[in-house]
């Protein structure tokens, strides 16, 4: 295993990626090259809308009289913790989110990062005052929105957290466990967070075949040099899918996502969208553009293959998506050797041609998480090292880098034991199968998900090691040190000191100061004793 020594340290801040738009002469109607380019259109043709399928957003407050919503399945729930029933914008306490009203009026606010990404899913195109709105890809989908924070003004960056009359946010992973427990089997989270993910969370979204979609982070900081997730993060988690945008011409946006980033697993339109102009957003224009935009195209395609495929497991999905892709040169169901479009662009034609059911129910995205971890030396062991010397004294470690460390919390070993469960489970899917039994999905591992916690080693059963109830990882918590197994095994310390996480060359460098140390401390006493008869002569 490769987790090694390392501090760092955890931000009380929520980070949210918000859409910036600006005016353009574009046309409107180019704007919509994502619905007319890509087969979306022929899908309503053929009465695939996404109608009935469960898809949560998590995102920013939606204005929920926006026309482009108003004729839309749309429900509105907030998640609040200690049973509070009402949040406020910090410092803003005039903006208000009560558990009976968990949105916006355009009679306060127009347009909302969370309106926009709602409305790329179901929206119906209509607009303020007669105007062309926004358009979803699934708009006949059931969308649940959920809050995780607040806007101050009409599609503004500077988002606020909000918070209870106790002064407690809003926690994401207590908002994705009730979209799980709420049935969806989407989820949509189009925001970068500093909060850390609950590993027992986000481990049962995938032992249901919940598929939730990401947008990559809006940074030109390079990314992994491979797809191994990232535990720590909410864009990365293992098994889930990170999205970059594209444009008409199926090449990366220009800016953040023209990044090499091996945790990019697919890239959707996000360029030259219609979106609300931001001098006038009661009007559109053709210029919108972000992964923000991305991340729900995806999710709406989703939407529509799970109402074209209703007896398709989430993770059969996920596997027609990765086969099921285009401007891909590197082959199809192979990742981006440039680290750049993951899989490639989903392509709509072909994922409702294609039955899904030809495939396992595996997710993919999991399999390669824990496949390449393992295959590169640096990030050996993320999901699979148990040994129990090393995490019986620690919470953390790290790997080495990749190009960057890479955070590894000790639960994150249950990710791996998923993989296996799933391995496992479609075993004996393919052997029922080949006995010439019947109902051999029985077997699979959604369809086992309530047995799951059966297959968990005892080492590793008990609930999580860390919890993230709030915005960050607890003060409690974040005093055990994140050290490497390497460090620990040579320290064999009962203490949390940061000396058993040296290396051993620092230790070496010690013990050759303290040697020299002592040869001059016994240089002085000598020059001492040979100085004192000298004055007694005198």
């Amino acid at each position: 295993m490769r987790l090694r020594c390392g501090v760092a340290s955890v931000c009380a801040a929520v980070c949210a990626v918000v859409l910036a738009v600006v005016p353009s002469a574009l046309a409107v109607d180019a704007g919509l090259w994502y619905v007319d380019a890509t087969g979306v259109r022929d899908a309503w043709a053929q009465g695939v809308t996404g109608k009935g399928v469960k898809v949560a957003v998590l995102d920013s407050d939606v204005v929920s009289d926006y026309p482009a919503l108003a004729d839309a399945d749309i429900s509105y729930r907030l998640v609040l913790p200690d049973g509070a029933t009402r949040c406020h914008a910090q410092d803003h306490e005039d903006i208000v989110l009560t558990v009976d009203e968990p949105y916006r009026k355009s009679s306060d606010i127009l347009s909302t990062h969370g309106t926009e990404v709602a409305s790329v899913i179901v929206g119906s195109g209509k607009g303020y005052d007669g105007n062309p709105g926004m358009t979803g890809v699934a708009p006949d989908a059931s969308v649940t929105a959920y809050p995780v924070d607040v806007s101050k003004s009409n599609l503004s960056f500077n988002n606020a957290t909000c918070m209870t009359d106790s002064g407690r946010g809003i926690a994401i992973n207590r908002v994705l466990s009730a979209a799980i427990d709420d049935g969806a089997r989407v989820v949509n989270m189009s925001f970068t967070s500093m909060q850390h993910p609950d590993v027992d969370t986000y481990v049962r979204a995938l032992r249901k075949g919940v598929v939730i979609v990401n947008a990559r982070w809006d940074t030109q900081t390079p990314g992994t040099d491979d797809l191994v997730g990232d535990p720590m993060d909410v864009t990365y988690f293992p098994g889930t899918l990170a999205v970059s945008a594209v444009g008409p011409e199926g090449k990366l946006d220009e800016g953040p996502s023209d990044t090499k980033d091996g945790n990019v697993s697919f890239v959707a339109p996000g360029a030259r969208i219609s979106t609300p102009n931001s001098g006038n957003p009661k009007r559109l224009s053709a210029d919108g553009q972000g992964n923000s935009l991305a991340a729900p195209m995806v999710a709406g395609y989703l939407a529509l293959m799970m109402q074209r495929w209703p007896d398709a497991t989430g993770n059969q999905i996920l596997q027609a998506l990765v086969h099921s892709t285009k401007n891909n040169p590197w082959g199809a169901g192979k990742l981006d050797p440039a680290h750049k479009y993951g899989y490639g662009q989903p392509d709509v034609a072909k994922l409702l041609s294609t039955d899904p059911s030809q495939y396992p129910d595996i997710n993919p995205l999991l399999e390669a998480a824990v496949t390449n971890s393992e295959a590169h030396e640096q990030t050996q062991g993320m999901y699979t090292d148990r040994t129990d010397s090393f995490w019986k004294k620690t919470l953390w470690g790290h790997t080495e880098p990749f190009p960057e460390s890479i955070d590894v919390q000790r639960d994150a070993v249950k990710v791996g034991v998923e993989y296996e469960r799933q391995k496992t489970a479609w075993a004996q899917v393919e052997q029922c199968r080949k006995d010439g039994g019947s109902d051999c999905m029985r077997y699979s591992a959604t369809a086992t998900a309530d047995k799951a916690d059966e297959f968990v080693p005892k080492e590793v059963k008990p609930g999580s090691f860390t919890e993230y109830d709030y915005l960050y990882a607890s003060d409690e918590n974040d005093e055990q040190e994140r050290v490497s197994p390497e460090a620990y095994a040579s320290s064999q310390t009962s203490t949390q000191s940061v000396w058993g996480c040296l290396p051993v060359w620092a230790w070496a460098l010690i013990i050759v100061v303290l040697a020299l140390f002592v040869l001059v401390a016994v240089l002085v006493i000598n020059h001492r004793k040979q100085a004192s008869p000298s004055k007694r002569r005198i």
